[in-house]
């Protein structure tokens, strides 16, 4: 499995724009074969950052992801929005268990 996790802050007086279009980049994303997980979650500490986390069957569902015609506009779109540049992490993941 793949883990992708990590933060983008977003300028404040964009803060609604951003919303609307992380919404629409997850419900597009979820529709996706090989994705298990996609959301993105606004910090209590600091609302102008969200918090992305993302799990992915293996590496091959997440690079075809990669190459949608949503992310494309996504990644369009999202520049205009940040306040600085994103952190996002790749994980591999062998295995997994509940606590």
């Amino acid at each position: 499995m793949i883990i992708v996790s990590g933060h983008i802050d977003i300028q404040a007086n964009k803060h609604d724009d951003a919303v609307q279009l992380v919404l629409w980049m997850a419900a597009e994303t979820r529709l996706e074969d090989g994705c298990l997980h996609y959301h993105f979650y606004s910090d209590l500490a600091n609302p102008n950052r969200f918090l992305v986390y993302e799990e992915w069957r293996d590496l091959a569902a997440l690079q075809a992801h990669f190459q949608t015609d949503h992310m494309t506009t996504f990644n369009e779109q999202l520049p205009a929005l940040l306040a600085s540049q994103p952190v996002i992490m790749r994980h591999e993941v062998s295995t997994s268990e509940a606590l």
